[in-house]
């Protein structure tokens, strides 16, 4: 197959993009840190809005959707908690309310306009909730959390530590899922998406986990949790990560499209990027409160 330049100069300029993005919002401050996921949790909503309403042949009135996206946002800066002050003033605290209001009066608005409205396709775009609005909440309130780390000297500020530890088990374990799987791969994973094999699969959850639980074990101080609390960690986040990618492919695969959006020229859309994470998260945020290697 012929090399075709033209995409080739697109995703990757589209990737470059993207890293300096990423880079910015995680490593900036606070303030690019919570206008990073806000902006991800209002491009994952419209998205999904499209999606599900692709799969039940219909569209519901948009304003449905910008009510439980506003109201998601609300809630992803209450668990922000005081981080987002300027001076003595917290402004994401002074926008909530307004917020919950403005997306209550939206959501009854538009459900009482839509037309030929089920309680199947309601239900589906309030589970948005959950399948966004949380996870990229959790994110937020994970900003600044202990992280029970040595002193070692990081190029990036600890308070996105255990974020950062999410995203790169996400990546590690998906290259190394794809590149091996090209290689080995013979066995296929799953219908929903045809591409992933068993061996490719398995290999990656194998090398993320044995290169971050590495990494994990000799940053993390607590005695308390054992040596191989890192190792379990990743494992963990890595079978999220396996399982949110496969929700997604389904939702794509209901809905007849290639990608979820085309927000990001030649890489799909937020949710074809950050499908994994979004099941990652609550993984990594309930571990960490069940333990006591933070908090």
């Amino acid at each position: 197959m012929a090399l075709n330049t033209q995409t080739l100069k697109t995703r990757s300029l589209t990737a470059v993009v993207f890293v300096v993005v990423m880079a910015v919002g995680l490593f900036g401050n606070a303030w690019t840190y919570l206008s990073l996921f806000s902006f991800l949790l209002v491009a994952c909503w419209r998205e999904y809005g499209k999606l599900i309403d692709r799969i039940q042949q219909r569209d519901l009135h948009p304003y449905l959707y910008l009510g439980w996206m506003l109201n998601g946002l609300a809630i992803a800066w209450l668990f922000a908690g005081m981080y987002g002050q300027f001076g003595s003033f917290w402004f994401p605290g002074t926008l909530i309310f307004p917020l919950h209001l403005a997306g209550f009066i939206f959501l009854v608005w538009g459900t009482l306009a839509s037309s030929n409205l089920s309680f199947r396709h309601w239900i589906m775009a309030a589970a948005g909730n959950l399948y966004i609005s949380l996870p990229w909440a959790l994110a937020l309130h994970l900003y600044g959390v202990d992280s029970n780390l040595l002193e070692v000297d990081l190029f990036f500020p600890s308070a996105a530590w255990w974020v950062v530890v999410a995203i790169a088990t996400m990546w590690i374990n998906d290259t190394m899922a794809y590149l091996l799987g090209s290689l080995i791969g013979r066995t296929p994973f799953s219908k929903i998406s045809p591409k992933k094999t068993w061996e490719g699969t398995l290999s990656g959850i194998l090398c993320a986990t044995l290169l971050l639980g590495w990494v994990l074990d000799r940053c993390l101080y607590d005695e308390s949790v054992g040596s191989v609390t890192g190792y379990v960690l990743v494992f963990l986040l890595t079978v999220a990560g396996t399982l949110g990618d496969l929700f997604e492919s389904k939702l794509k695969r209901l809905a007849g499209v290639k990608d979820s959006g085309a927000l990001m020229p030649g890489h799909g859309g937020v949710l074809d990027r950050f499908d994994s994470l979004l099941f990652a998260l609550p993984v990594l945020y309930l571990f960490l409160r069940a333990t006591s290697v933070a908090y």
